[in-house]
C-alpha cells in the first residue's frame, strides 16, 4: 500500500510540475493558446495570468496531495495512480481553460489587435526544399523488432502480439512522420525569415527525435514480451527496467521542449534577422480548449502546429480529420470486441 501511496504523489508531482511549466514553454504570443501580438507580450496583465495560472495548479496539486494522503492515514486504502492521473489532468485543463478566458478578456478589453493588419505568410522553400524523412533513424527501431521476432520464433508457445504491437508502432510513427513533414508550416507573420529557419531546425529535431523514441518504445515492449515468454522473470525490478527506456525518451523530449520550443520558438536569432512588425495572422474563434483542438471549414489544411504544445493537431474542420477518428474509433471498437489482440503483461 505504501508503494501505492508513493507512485500517487509522483503522478501528481509530475502532473502539477507539468502544467506549472506548459505556459513558460509556449510560444510569447500565443499565451494559452490565444494570439497575442508580439509588442503586448509583457503586458502586466499577460503576465498576471501565467501568475495566477501557476498559483492555481500549484494549489490543486498540493490539495490533491493531502487529500490523498490524509484518506490513506485514515481509512488505510489509496486509490491507483490511474485513479489520480484523471482527476489532476480535469483540473488542470479547467485552469488552463480558465486562463485562456481571461487572456482572451484582456486582449479583447485592451485592444491589442489595434494598429495591426491580417497577412498570410508562406515558406515556399519548404516546399521546393522540404525536410526529407530521416530514414537512417528508423534503424533502431526496426533492428530491436527484428530481434523480437527472432526471439518469438526461438520461443515456443509465444504469442506474436508484441511483434505486432511493434511493427503497429513504426507503422504509425512513419505515418505520423510523413503527415507532420508535409503540413503546414508554422511560419510567424511578425518575424517571417527567422520563423521559417527555426521552423526548419525544429522540424530536423522533432522528425529524428520521433523515430529515436519509437525505438526505445519498442525497447519496453521487448522487455515485456522477454517477461511474458518466460525468458526473464517476472520480479518487480525487471518490471520496472523494462519502463527505462521510456523514461529516457521522456527526458529527451523534456529536453527538446527547453531547448527548442514549440516550432522552435526558442531557437536563437541569427545576426541580422528581421524585427518585428505589427500583424496579425489568424483567428482565435477557430481554436479551443486553450489552443489544442482546431476548426476551420474553410482551410484546406487537414494537420496544423498546435497552439499548445510540441505537437500537431488535426483540422476537425476537414473531411479527412473525421476519416482518421473514425479510423481509430473503428480500431478501438475491434480490440474491445476481442477482434484484434494487443499484446498483454499477463
Amino acid at each position: 500500500m505504501i508503494m501505492t501511496v508513493l507512485l500517487d504523489l509522483l503522478v501528481i508531482a509530475l502532473v502539477t510540475a507539468a502544467a506549472w511549466s506548459g505556459p513558460l514553454l509556449a510560444r510569447p504570443t500565443l499565451p494559452f493558446g490565444v494570439r497575442v501580438p508580439a509588442a503586448h507580450t509583457e503586458d502586466p496583465a499577460i503576465l498576471e495570468h501565467r501568475t495566477r495560472h501557476g498559483h492555481r495548479v500549484v494549489a490543486s496539486g498540493a490539495l490533491a496531495a493531502v487529500t490523498l494522503l490524509g484518506w490513506w492515514l485514515w481509512t488505510g486504502w489509496a486509490p491507483g495512480p490511474e485513479l489520480v492521473l484523471l482527476p489532476m489532468l480535469g483540473a488542470d485543463i479547467a485552469w488552463a481553460l480558465l486562463a485562456a478566458r481571461e487572456v482572451r478578456k484582456t486582449k479583447r478589453d485592451k485592444d491589442f489587435d489595434a494598429g495591426t493588419r491580417r497577412v498570410a505568410t508562406a515558406d515556399l522553400g519548404l516546399r521546393a526544399n522540404p525536410v526529407r524523412l530521416p530514414w537512417p533513424w528508423l534503424a533502431p527501431a526496426i533492428l530491436v523488432t527484428s530481434a523480437t521476432a527472432l526471439l518469438h520464433s526461438l520461443t515456443p508457445g509465444a504469442t506474436f502480439a508484441p511483434v505486432l504491437a511493434q511493427l503497429l508502432l513504426i507503422t504509425l510513427v512513419l505515418l505520423v512522420t510523413a503527415g507532420i513533414l508535409r503540413a503546414r508550416p508554422e511560419i510567424d507573420p511578425e518575424r517571417p525569415v527567422g520563423s521559417a529557419r527555426r521552423y526548419r531546425v525544429y522540424l530536423h529535431g522533432f522528425t529524428r527525435l520521433l523515430l529515436a523514441s519509437a525505438a526505445l518504445a519498442n525497447l519496453t515492449v521487448l522487455a515485456h514480451a522477454l517477461s511474458q515468454w518466460g525468458i526473464l522473470p517476472t520480479d518487480g525490478w525487471l518490471t520496472a527496467l523494462g519502463y527505462l527506456p521510456l523514461a529516457l525518451a521522456l527526458a529527451a523530449w523534456l529536453r527538446f521542449s527547453i531547448r527548442v520550443g514549440e516550432a522552435g520558438h526558442r531557437l536563437p536569432a541569427e545576426p541580422g534577422e528581421e524585427a518585428p512588425v505589427p500583424v496579425r495572422r489568424d483567428d482565435d474563434r477557430h481554436w479551443h480548449l486553450a489552443g489544442m483542438v482546431y476548426l476551420n471549414r474553410h482551410d484546406p489544411a487537414v494537420l496544423v502546429h498546435r497552439r499548445s504544445g510540441l505537437f500537431w493537431t488535426l483540422n476537425l474542420g476537414h473531411p479527412l480529420a473525421w476519416t482518421a477518428v473514425a479510423a481509430v474509433v473503428l480500431l478501438a471498437t475491434l480490440t474491445s470486441l476481442g477482434v484484434l489482440e494487443l499484446p498483454s503483461r499477463s
